[in-house]
């Protein structure tokens, strides 16, 4: 998942003075914020490569590559809601207590989601598995949203 890129020290700078402003949690968040601002501002097309979502009647269908997932619209809605509760920071929203309570009556693990560290997993009805950062979590929910909607 992780990719390290070399960048000029005044850009590092700059990545991190975004972050700060914008009380992002890391660099990658404040990428993923000017990420968001080109795709806002018609510069960069909509999606997460090497993850299409699309819709055909009531089945929405992600494909990740070496698995895909085939949900009604319904269970469509509620898989982007649990993938962007799963891509929340911790401590957001609710507390730890409640958010393994919440975990167990979610039917995440029905769906293959889960929480490792500061990404989320997202596993096949085949066993493999994908990692997304935060933000490409968040990113994937919208499209799935939109795609549901």
């Amino acid at each position: 998942m992780p990719k390290h890129i070399v960048i000029p020290d005044e850009r590092e700078a700059q990545l991190r003075k975004i972050m700060k402003d914008h009380n992002l949690p890391s660099v990658a968040d404040a990428v993923a914020l000017l990420i968001g601002w080109a795709v806002e501002g018609g510069h960069v097309a909509p999606g997460v490569p090497g993850i299409e979502v699309s819709r055909k009647a009531n089945l929405v269908t992600v494909d990740f590559g070496d698995f895909q997932r085939v949900m009604s619209v319904e269970l469509a809605q509620a898989y982007a809601i649990c993938l962007r509760w799963f891509a929340s920071p911790k401590g957001e929203n609710i507390g730890l207590a409640a958010r393994h309570v919440s975990e167990m009556f979610s039917g995440a693990h029905v769906v293959g989601l889960s929480r490792r560290g500061p990404s989320v997993k997202v596993k096949g009805e085949n066993g493999v598995e994908r990692t997304l950062a935060f933000s490409v979590a968040r990113d994937l929910a919208e499209l799935i949203q939109k795609a549901a909607a």
